[in-house]
């Protein structure tokens, strides 16, 4: 369960925006020799809270409106060994999965973007996804997992801003109705992850990733295609960590994102005022660390960390459209039970 409230200055006047909740139920089930079954059922259960106030006197709805999503999330996913087919295959496997794609408008920025109350006009997107998957294990612990998913989705919610129809009277602010859409055709949504990681020896431990996204709409609507074409289509993460002795671990990540669009807000009304480009970037993180105990009493894995982050001080921005932070130092203390 979780439940968002806004920003009232005092807790009396915080209001509850979002309460959602859900609960979720997986078997797996042995077909044949080497053939499972794995499938789940979800359920999902939305409420928000909408507030249709704001400078305009154009308004059309009472000053609180609430509306209520829920709906029923099944998926399978298959999975073969390949092992007794041939020697080449050992270790290998392919899966097949099919799930139902269901979200509500349940994020303050998309319900009720800067005090612009769009969620009393959105319907949650619905779909289908199809992934395929291919999972192999080159040598020791070596492994290679390449997944390549399709999502098809229906009533996909984007950002209207930049292609409003009306504005109210006197205040600058969008007509309602227009400020996010409901796309009216499908949108088909590419991706692929690609993932490759293990022990190159027994102190040195690699992992390499790799995402990929693309999507596709063809309907009349402009901010289908601004909003898609502006995310990131590349990312890629790698890794090392190198056990220096018995218990200090050395650590060193990369984090290369390609070229996106973010939204410009406006710092006091916090209304989209333009867009910004971001770069392609590269952000290097360093760290070390120090298991202290394995058992301490009721306490268990006692480590204690020291990073840098963001090593040579790269200048980009976030997905936000803000500056992203400059070289970090930093240090962490962590513990089980």
């Amino acid at each position: 369960m979780a439940i968002l409230y806004d920003n009232g200055v005092t807790s009396e006047s915080k209001a509850e925006r979002v309460n959602r909740d859900g609960w979720y139920a997986q078997h797996e089930w042995t077909i044949i020799r080497r053939l499972d079954l794995t499938a789940g059922l979800r359920h999902e259960d939305v409420k928000i809270r909408v507030t249709n106030s704001g400078s305009s006197s154009n308004t059309f709805y009472p000053a609180i409106v609430q509306r209520n999503f829920d709906e029923f999330l099944p998926k399978s996913f298959l999975t073969y060994e390949l092992d007794d087919l041939a020697g080449a295959l050992r270790d290998t496997s392919v899966s097949v999965g099919v799930s139902k794609i269901w979200h509500a408008p349940d994020s303050h920025g998309t319900y009720n973007g800067q005090g612009i109350p769009s969620g009393i006009f959105l319907e949650p997107e619905h779909g289908i996804g199809y992934d395929f998957i291919f999972n192999r294990r080159l040598w020791n612990d070596v492994k290679f997992k390449v997944d390549y998913g399709l999502y098809e989705i229906e009533d996909y919610i984007v950002s209207n801003s930049e292609f409003d129809d009306y504005a109210a009277a006197g205040t600058g602010r969008l007509r309602y109705s227009d400020y996010k859409l409901n796309l009216t055709d499908k949108v088909r949504r590419h991706g692929v992850d690609v993932e490759l990681g293990g022990h190159l020896l027994d102190s040195l431990s690699f992992y390499l990733t790799y995402s990929w996204q693309y999507a596709v709409y063809k309907g009349p609507e402009p901010a289908g295609q601004t909003d898609l074409d502006q995310r990131a289509k590349h990312r890629v993460t790698t890794g090392l960590q190198y056990n220096l002795f018995e218990n200090t671990l050395l650590m060193a990540d990369v984090i290369h994102k390609s070229r996106e669009v973010a939204d410009v807000y406006d710092p006091v009304t916090e209304d989209v005022i333009g867009s910004t480009q971001i770069d392609p970037h590269e952000v290097v993180d360093l760290g070390v660390q120090q298991t202290l105990f394995k058992e301490w009493g009721l306490l268990k894995d006692g480590r204690l960390k020291f990073y840098v982050n963001n090593v040579f001080n790269e200048r980009y921005k976030t997905s936000d459209g803000l500056p992203a932070t400059d070289q970090v130092y930093g240090t962490a203390l962590s513990f089980g039970f």
